[in-house]
Formats: structure tokens, sequence, C-alpha cells
């Protein structure tokens, strides 16, 4: 018979031993020792510790050894099937290889308590009390009597224990084929260990995830939306630490801006799909309710694509650890509750100071510059900057910008532009070797071609090269309802959201010339923000010869603000009406958040 203290194979005795594999949980490891005798820890962390439940294999020595489980010598253990976490595992084992002081010596891996008392005798007529019920369910896979494959195969993959201690070779473990006769795993833990995901949800966690879906097919099924953020809302409430958990398998992008965020996070989510699955939360939910929302049904997913807040990034990128971050741009919004852009910048800063995150962030806005400088790995694009009255004072001493062309610089500080390394030049996306790849987009509008720059960058980060991150993005034709044609009332419409300043004078630039007719709707609940004073810093003057229609909660506030720009117009009540007053052609509809809502539900988009 072979030796097993040279690390020779050993002889591998029938399934039928498996009864022997209650008696002896206290010679190995991932077993404690208590005062009524050896007890086997239950198969939940025996799992988690690397291994699936098997059976000690012995080698035959007397008629006396096979009656009963004495534990001499050193015990031999066959590597029947590593789950995916035996590596960390067999790397703490390894780490601890202790000389036999005895017979009745065992070395067990961390955490394991060994024991030199004498051996005890195990009888087939002892009772079987629930804990070792579970143990002798949690044996998943049984050897055949005669193991598939010659003599040098299951000489190969049988991994002995060498010199009385817990040492095995990490890389034939790894390796190990499979003999034919093996049982599929029989446990949902185990499936999900299999498949790639090493570290399945806890079960509170799974609690959370349920009861989320629950609330929020609940309040879809009220007619109440999506149920996205109440949905998030219940799952956080019982598991704060959801989000992290569904995080941590993920390759995560997060997306961040005042404006162009949803559109880039479903730009840069179609150009992942080229290399994997994606999750994201594409209805636009960008707060962490919403956002856990959307991952805890990414169980499947290789990348997670998160569109976030301003004001929640620096906790989401604490949670999610992403691997790449983007940041658009910062301008004026919802300022009763997202305070000042100097703020937030300050806060961004704050945040990404030390991350590991790639940032891809745009290098024509100073305030997102001073925030990204923070991080150590920054990717430049010049993805242009049209609103400009949120950064005429420099955000790092509060000296004036000089803005000669399309570069910036501050005359006090020196605090200027950096060189990017991706940029925006006419129709093409220049790389950072020089190469100009062509845009070709269904989305309207200079802005959306710079969201695709970024969303380039972002990709290559990932490995997927700008010509088929580009070619994927003209896929999408809309986003959230942005941009769609619809018919309402024998008449096209189509759908433009802007939500402050900036997004309206970008929105002015992708309506149709005059005279065209144009709807405008205004509300200022929760989502939108209740300070309706920004409606005074957008320029009206750019629809002048447009037939104007204002409707929504605040059509009052707007229609003061167009008697100032001297803009003709008409106050409606309704979208019907609007639409009835409106000359012939297709009508441009522009709308803040939940305004917009308001008419996709009305036109049944």
């Amino acid at each position: 018979m072979p030796s097993t203290r040279s690390g020779s194979p050993v002889t591998v005795r029938p399934s039928s031993t498996v009864r022997s594999y209650r008696g002896v949980a206290a010679s190995r490891p991932g077993s404690e020792r208590h005062p009524s005798g050896p007890r086997t820890l239950t198969p939940s962390l025996a799992t988690s510790r690397g291994f699936t439940r098997c059976p000690r294999w012995r080698t035959p020595s007397s008629s006396s050894q096979s009656k009963t489980n004495t534990r001499s010598g050193s015990p031999t253990w066959w590597a029947a099937r590593p789950t995916p976490r035996a590596a960390y595992m067999v790397a703490n084992m390894s780490s601890t290889s202790a000389a036999s002081s005895g017979p009745n010596a065992v070395t067990s891996a961390p955490g394991a308590r060994s024991t030199g008392s004498p051996s005890r005798v195990r009888g087939r007529t002892r009772p079987r009390t629930p804990g070792r019920e579970r143990c002798r369910m949690a044996v998943s896979v049984r050897f055949p009597l005669h193991p598939a494959g010659s003599a040098e195969d299951r000489s190969a993959r049988a991994v002995p224990v060498r010199d009385s201690g817990v040492r095995m070779d990490l890389d034939r473990l790894t390796s190990i084929t499979l003999p034919t006769g093996f049982r599929a795993a029989r446990t949902r833990e185990d499936r999900e260990l299999m498949a790639g995901n090493s570290d399945p949800l806890s079960p509170r966690a799974k609690l959370a995830v349920t009861a989320g879906k629950a609330v929020a097919a609940a309040s879809r099924a009220a007619g109440r939306g999506s149920g996205s953020v109440i949905g998030g809302k219940v799952a956080l409430r019982l598991d704060p630490d959801l989000l992290a958990r569904l995080a941590q398998n993920l390759d995560v992008v997060l997306v961040s801006a005042t404006n162009g965020k949803t559109t880039t996070t479903r730009l840069i989510a179609e150009a992942l799909r080229a290399a994997g699955p994606v999750v994201s939360n594409a209805l636009g939910a960008n707060m962490p309710a919403g956002i856990t929302s959307a991952l805890a049904g990414g169980s499947e997913s290789k990348y997670g694509v998160i569109e976030v807040d301003e004001k929640y990034l620096a906790g989401v990128a604490r949670d999610t650890d992403p691997k790449c971050i983007a940041l658009l741009n910062l301008s004026r919004d919802q300022l009763d509750r997202a305070a000042e852009t100097r703020m937030l910048a300050e806060n961004w800063r704050e945040g990404l100071a030390g991350s590991k995150a790639v940032i891809v962030a745009n290098a024509d806005d100073p305030l997102v510059v001073w925030a990204a400088s923070s991080s150590p790995n920054v990717i430049w694009v010049a993805a242009g900057q049209m609103w400009k009255d949120d950064a005429w004072s420099c955000p790092s001493c509060g000296g004036v910008m000089q803005r000669p062309g399309d570069d910036w610089f501050c005359g006090e500080c020196g605090f200027r532009r950096p060189v990017p390394s991706w940029a925006l030049s006419g129709d093409h996306v220049l790389d950072p070797h020089g190469s100009a790849w062509p845009i070709h987009l269904q989305l309207p509008g200079r802005a959306n071609k710079a969201n695709a720059a970024s969303s380039a960058a972002v990709a290559a980060v990932f490995g997927v090269p700008p010509q088929v991150a580009l070619e994927r993005m003209y896929q999408v034709q809309a986003v959230a309802g942005r941009y769609d044609v619809v018919q309402f009332q024998g008449r096209d419409l189509r759908l433009l959201l802007a939500k402050n300043p900036a997004g309206w004078l970008e929105t002015f630039s992708l309506i149709d010339p005059p005279p065209t007719p144009v709807i405008l709707s205004v509300n200022a609940r929760g989502a939108d923000g209740t300070d309706t004073s920004w409606l005074w810093d957008v320029d009206y003057t750019r629809l002048t010869g447009h037939p104007i229609f204002v409707l929504g909660d605040r059509k009052l506030d707007l229609a003061v603000r167009l008697e100032v720009a001297n803009q003709s117009f008409q106050v409606c009540d309704s979208l019907d009406q609007a639409v009835q007053a409106a000359p012939p052609g297709r009508i441009e509809v522009i709308a803040n958040y939940t305004a917009f809502q308001d008419l996709r539900r009305r036109v049944g988009n």
C-alpha cells in the first residue's frame, strides 16, 4: 500500500464509508472540539470555508481500525470537488504547517482547534442529532467504487496530506479533473458558487431583496409608478448594507453630472454589452434606493453601469467600489435640495480623494476638473461646455477665470485646463493614439456626441475598442422617453427633457426652426425642486418666432418670465388644449422632470 506520508496516492474506499464521516469531524479542518465530543460546523459555514462536505478517506490497515473510527496517524483528504473559495482556504491552510507531536495530534486550518484527546468509538447505533443529520445531508458528492480514468489519472487527482500537516498543492487542487459519476450540486448556494457568484447573499440580504421586489410589484399594480424607489427603500431598511452586497461581484461604472447622465449611462451600458451582460438603472432612479432596486435584478451580470445623483456620488462610490467613474459637468440645478455647484464640487473632490477608480472627466468644465484632480488616476476628455455661467470664478482660489477660445485658466493661482487624452472633434472622437473614430448616433445634438465621446473613453477602460463601442451606441434610439416621437390626437410630438438652465439651453439647440410650435411645461414638485427662480436664468430669446404654449403646475411663473422676455405665448390648462391650439407640423414638447412624466403618461409613452 502506498504511504500517505510520502505524498503518493492512497487507496480510495467505496462510497459506503460515508457513514464514517460523522465520526471524524474533529480530525479535519472546519471542526471544533466541545466537552461532549467532536461537533461538525454547520453546512453553510463549512461551505464558506471552501470545500463541499465529503468523507475522510482512510487507508485500510487492520480489521480493528475498520470497525472503529480511531484517529491514528495522519488523516488523508481527497480533494473531491473544490468550490470557488477553495483557493482562499488552501492559502490559509498552507501558511500553517506544523509537525505532528504524537499519534493523536491533528493540525487543522486557522480558526479550528486541534485536540489530542483519545479516540472515540463511533457506532451506527449512535442517535442522529439534528446537527449530525444536517452534516450528513451536506455530503453533496460521492465517489464511485472505481473512479474513472487510469491509475495515473487517479494519482494526479489525489491530494494527500504531507508531513502530518495540512499542506496542499494549490495548482493541483484548483486544476483537478473530476471523475465521472459525481452528482450535481444539490443546493442553491452550491449552484451560485459554481456559477461564479463567489459570495452568495446572506439570508438577511435575500429577505431584503424579496421584500423590495414585492413592494415594487405592489406599487406597479396600484399604478403608483415603477416601484423602483419604494422597493429600494424597503430593501435598504431591512439590510442597510444591501447595496454593497449587490455590487461586490460587479465591475461597476458610476456616471454623475447635472445634465446628460441618463443618456451617457445608457450609451456606456450598450457599449459594455460587447464584453458581457450589464445591469443598469435605465429608468433613471439615481439615488441609493433606486440603484439598489436596479442591482437586485442583475444577479447574472458582469458589469454594473449606474447613474448617480450628484449629491449621492461620494456615498455610492464608497458602497460600490467602482472601477470607473465618469464625471460630465456641473451646473446649477435644484438649489433648494442640492445646494450650490461649488459645494457639490467640493463634496466630489473629498469623496474621490485617493480613489482607486479610474476617473473619466470632462476637461472643459473647471468645476469637474477641480473635483477630479484629487484622484490619482484621471483620464481627461475634451467634451466641450456650452453653459459657462457657473464657472467664471476659479474653484481653487476664487479668482477670475480667463477663457481664450476653448482654453481656460486662472490668472492668479495657475489652475488651468488639463491636456485631454480623448476629444470630441466635430463628428469624430479622437482617441489617445490620435485616431479619429466617426460618431453615428440616432440621438440628436452636439451634447449627445459629447456623451458618446465620454462613453467611448469609459468603454476603453474595460477593453472595448472605440470602433466597437461607437457602433453599439448607434442602437440607442431613445432614453427613458427622451427624444421619442409619439402620436397624439393625430399629431407628431417629440418629447424633450430639460431640468435646469444648462439643459434648456442645450434643448433649444435641438428643436426644429420656426415656425415649429413649442410646448413648455414646468412643475415644482419634490423631484423637480420647489425653487423656480432658475427660470430667470434661461435665455428665452432663442424661441423667437416659435408659437409657444405654456402648461404645468407652475405655468404662471413661466408665463411671467416669457412676458419679460417679450415672447408671444398662450397659457393652456392641459396638453390636449395645447395640441389643439398648435399650428400644423410636428410639435416640440419641452418639460422638466415630473412634468415630463405627466406628459408621457398622457400620451401613452
